[in-house]
Formats: C-alpha cells, structure tokens, sequence
C-alpha cells in the first residue's frame, strides 16, 4: 500500500493537518457529529477508536469553520494538507460545514469558547461523492491525482 509521507522538516511552508473529517473523544459540542448509519460507517472504515480503551471516537463531517478559525490563529498562512480522505471513499454524497446557525441567523460565532457551540446548528454545503476506481487496489485515493476533479485543489 502506497501512502505519501513527509518529514516534518521537508517543506519550509507550515502546514495545518486535518483529517477530511472530524472525530473528537469525549463529551462537549459537536455540530458535525454524525449518530446514524452514516457516523458508524465512518467511524470503522476509519478505524476511529481509541489505542489504548478501545473505545469508539465520535465523528462528524469535515467543520471547515472550526478549521478556518485554527488556521486564522496562527502567525503565517499555512497550506492545509487532509488526511484519510480514502475513509471516505464510497459515500454517496459528502457534506462539509461551512458555518453555523444560532438562534435561526447566520452569523460569526465566537469559537473560541466551545461552550458556544452548544446551541447551533452547522450550514452544510453537499458534494457528490466518489467510488474507488479501481476496488481491488487500497488506497485508491491516497493521491489528490485520483480525485475526482470536482474534489481536487488544482481544478
């Protein structure tokens, strides 16, 4: 199996890590978190479970405004690098969070109290998903070049 690695020290550009979706361990907010069929389906092909309990990680679409607030807190601009957007390979459609309601209105929600995350409810934008092209072959999408274009950087 084909996996690109990187050491910290190859790129001079900083770069945010995130995985194309969003997991969390314990109790608080989580307007992504998915409790369905779906969230169960993501959390096993993902292997989402604690090394040392065992136990199941929540998880939840990919919150692109808590990761835009993560990026907008550091000193320089970082280039975003996803990982595990394999796991998601053969979801028939994909959602990603691009902000919040609270009380019914859109509008900047103060993320650096999660305690505000309680009460609102996540703005969804929905991408077609993808099938491996080659289902024999792990890792088909391990490489952006193996995007379909719709979900490449580079389109």
């Amino acid at each position: 199996m084909h996996r690109e690695r990187y050491p910290p020290r190859a790129s001079p550009e900083p770069s945010a890590v995130f995985k194309a979706y969003t997991t969390r361990v314990g109790y608080g907010p989580f307007p992504t978190e998915l409790t369905d069929v779906l969230g169960d389906q993501l959390r096993e092909v993902g292997a989402e479970y604690g090394t040392t309990t065992g136990r199941a990680r929540r998880v939840g679409w990919f919150d692109a405004a808590v990761s835009r607030y993560a990026v907008a807190t550091k000193r320089h601009r970082p280039r975003m690098v996803l990982t595990k957007v394999d796991v998601l390979d053969e979801f028939e459609t994909l959602k990603i969070c691009t902000g919040y309601l609270s009380k019914g209105e859109s509008g900047t929600i103060r993320l650096a109290n999660i305690s505000h995350l309680k009460h609102v409810e996540p703005i969804y934008e929905e991408f077609p998903g993808w099938t491996v092209a080659d289902p024999g072959m792990p890792g088909a999408t391990r490489s952006s070049g193996r995007l379909p274009h719709l979900h490449r950087a580079d389109r």
